[in-house]
């Protein structure tokens, strides 16, 4: 009997918490459990040089990095802003259910007291948990101290004379505009820069680690090179287009963008405002190239880590994930900054690398959208602690996203094809793989076929052909916003998954929507190639005061009305399943135990 505890899949459209008493799948057992390192990046955009959008980043510490492991080519942060991104991967419950939205005014703890946070889920289970700079966003009163070994705050960094401010020239949008900060060359050593000391500080923990530490170590890294205000110095601004401003690149622009944009993201887009810059091909030549100078200057610091773990002996006992908390536009869409629902600033770069010995065939890269903040679950599976039990299964803290760990491995088949990410009120975009759906708190929609309009320039919403798919899309839309939906990664449809018999065993539960007022289920397991019979047990609960019914063996096509435990075995290549149903008000949870 074979238990494939790994390659479980279910879906259910409601609200009941999913209790999930599985195994877990262990991937580290029998072995010393892996170390972690976290690099997390500050409004690094798509611009890293290996997913290809820009010409001229120059980022060859981090596309060595994905040479060496997964890159996801389509990941997208839960918000497009610092805090409630943040929030999301560091505890794996998104934005909607935390209702953390903003960065000000809003201390993650308050509104999460009893989240349990990824540093301090590896530190309850023995781990050394250290923090070095930008983790949490809020300096000194957002970073869960408590829950570390050691923290330490971000550092002050080398800035001009405030006589100079500001070096680019815009002093209202940089001093009292919607944050968007300075950039230029300043006379400083690097060694003064930020970013600089927190590697410092990074290379200073490996070299401390005793050569008989037995505990291992969860390290997240803060870096915050691309996020304004952008001072480095003269050698970094020569690192990119010879030096010279007047040969930097433009993204792709439309001066007629926002024509067929909503109120709602005009209002955050905020085009009067940047005009100055990005009206001024001179002005915002600068400040790509001081972004870029930033990028690159990080990329250093990001390879003085990764060489610090190398030289401590840990490169082939440690799992290393580098992500990017939000995006970043740079004159796109007319505006710079953050904190909209387009592309800019919605995807990051995302690169896992695992060692072989922890999980064995992974994939070069993931092209699927998928949500940032699946890294916490993920991260909790590789090295094998169980997900957190919250007290009367709470639904505040219900885990959002499933783990990538599936998608690592190449499986692929019944991940959901979206990605959500949440604005600052209520506002939710939605992407898929060759569309973005923005629903606004005004109604406003807005559709982009990104298989033939890549850059999101014409707004298809109102196209009478797509009023179908909008439609579906507006479903799926406001079941986001009232946290009515399957965790993210589960797919969110009412037919039948792909159930390859003779390919990977697993369970698979989905809903026939088909099946008239009461809700009408349907569970399969499949054999696949092993051995022997693959098995799971366990059972199905419905809310309403149905009762369970004593542990029966159900084949085929029987069906039943009430709550029931089943006992499901399926040999190589074979398929084993029930239907059940329930009243149309119940709410249904899958529960899997040994």
């Amino acid at each position: 009997m074979s238990r494939a505890w790994a390659h479980i899949r279910y879906w259910a459209r409601s609200s009941c918490a999913l209790l999930f008493m599985l195994l877990v799948a262990g991937l580290a057992r029998a072995q010393e459990p892996p170390n972690v390192l976290l690099i997390i990046l500050d409004d690094a955009n798509d611009w890293i040089g290996v997913l290809g959008e820009h010409p001229q980043a120059r980022t060859p510490r981090i596309d060595a990095l994905a040479a060496e492991g997964t890159l996801f080519t389509s990941a997208h942060a839960a918000a497009a802003l610092c805090n409630p991104s943040r929030t999301s991967f560091m505890t794996g419950i998104s934005p909607a259910r935390s209702g953390v939205r903003i960065n000000k005014a809003q201390r993650w703890r308050d509104y999460l007291p009893a989240a349990v946070s990824l540093n301090q889920a590896f530190r309850s289970a023995g781990y050394e948990a250290v923090g070095l700079g930008k983790v949490y966003h809020g300096g000194r009163t957002n970073n869960d101290r408590a829950n570390w070994d050691d923290y330490r705050l971000q550092p002050d960094s080398a800035s001009p004379p405030a006589r100079q401010i500001p070096l680019n020239g815009f002093d209202e949008i940089t001093r009292g505009g919607p944050g968007g900060g300075d950039w230029g060359v300043i006379d400083a050593p690097a060694e003064a820069i930020e970013d600089h000391i927190v590697a410092t500080w990074a290379e200073e923990f490996f070299a401390g680690r005793s050569a008989d530490e037995t505990r291992p170590f969860f390290l997240a890294v803060g870096f915050r090179s691309t996020h304004p205000p952008w001072y480095f110095t003269q050698a970094y601004f020569d690192a990119i287009a010879g030096g010279n401003t007047d040969d930097v690149v433009l993204p792709p622009m439309l001066g007629s963008d926002l024509d067929d944009a909503g109120p709602v993201a005009r209002h955050f887009a905020a085009p009067d405002t940047w005009a100055p810059i990005v009206g001024d091909p001179a002005a915002l030549r600068l400040a790509v190239h001081s972004y870029l100078a930033g990028l690159h200057f990080m990329d250093e610091q990001v390879g003085r880590v990764l060489d610090a773990l190398g030289a401590a002996g840990h490169a082939d006992d440690t799992i290393v994930v580098l992500l990017s908390d939000n995006g970043y536009h740079l004159g796109e869409k007319q505006t710079l900054h953050k904190q909209k629902l387009w592309e800019e600033a919605t995807r990051v770069p995302v690169v896992v690398r695992i060692p072989e010995r922890y999980l064995p065939g992974t994939v070069d890269r993931v092209d699927m959208p998928v949500s940032l903040s699946a890294i916490y679950p993920t991260l909790l599976e590789l090295a094998g602690i169980p997900l957190p039990g919250y007290a009367g299964d709470d639904p505040l803290y219900r885990i959002d996203y499933r783990s990538l760990v599936p998608l690592l491995q190449g499986d692929a088949a019944n991940w959901a094809d979206a990605a959500v990410t949440y604005g600052p009120g209520e506002d939710v975009s939605i992407r898929l793989p060759e569309h973005r759906y923005t629903l606004y708190r005004d109604g406003f929609q807005e559709l982009y076929a990104r298989s033939t309009d890549r850059h999101e320039w014409h707004n298809v919403a109102g196209d009478p052909a797509q009023a179908l798919f909008l439609g579906r899309l507006a479903s799926d839309a406001q079941h986001y916003l009232a946290n009515e939906h399957a965790p993210f990664g589960l797919p969110e449809r009412c037919t039948a998954p792909r159930l390859d018999a003779g390919g990977q065993p697993g369970l698979f539960a989905w809903q026939d929507c088909t099946a008239g007022p009461r809700q009408a289920w349907r569970i399969r397991v499949t054999g696949g190639d092993t051995g022997g019979p693959h098995r799971y047990a366990g059972g199905i609960e419905a809310a309403g005061g149905v009762n369970n019914v004593a542990p029966i063996r159900l084949e085929g096509d029987d069906v039943v009305d009430s709550s029931t435990a089943f006992d499901l075995a399926a040999d190589a290549g074979d398929v084993d399943g029930f239907n059940f149903s329930l009243p149309a008000d119940g709410d249904p949870c899958l529960v899997l135990r040994e």
